[in-house]
């Protein structure tokens, strides 16, 4: 099978029948399915690099040509949990895998002590008072969903 009946064959697998286009929204969907973990960044640039038109679908035309450059295009596989939690790393000051208080007000700089006491106790599963750099990354990924 040559490469452009294949792409219009996986094409074909993705659109709603109704429809003679992919959502965008829905491409991106499959992709994460399939775990791929596309960036916001990637996001953009794949709406950019795909949708030529700008119409929030991808058509057929718009698939077969982004199959052709897709050699080009790289999804992180990170699990996002997992960039959250390194990045939260970085407000462990004093190195001993978990966020104090007072490192949590370095964060949530706008929440009192009693907001940040709330906080803690509600994602602070082996009750030591602090949030290990898993409980916290739970938490904020809760918080945004």
């Amino acid at each position: 099978m040559a490469d452009r009946e294949k792409w219009e064959a996986e094409f074909n697998e993705m659109k709603d029948e109704s429809s003679d286009v992919i959502n965008i929204k829905d491409f991106v969907e499959k992709l994460q399915k399939e775990g791929k973990n596309p960036t916001p960044s990637d996001e953009e640039a794949l709406l950019k690099s795909i949708d030529k038109d700008e119409d929030g679908n991808i058509s057929l035309e718009e698939y077969c040509s982004m199959r052709e450059n897709a050699q080009q295009m790289a999804f992180s596989n990170e699990d996002p949990t997992s960039s959250l939690m390194m990045a939260l790393k970085e407000f462990d000051t004093d190195g001993d895998e978990t966020i104090s208080k007072d490192e949590l007000r370095n964060i949530l700089s706008g929440f009192g002590d009693s907001e940040l006491d709330d906080l803690i106790e509600s994602a602070d599963k082996n009750n030591d008072g602090k949030l290990s750099i898993g409980e916290l990354a739970a938490l904020m990924t809760e918080m945004t969903q």
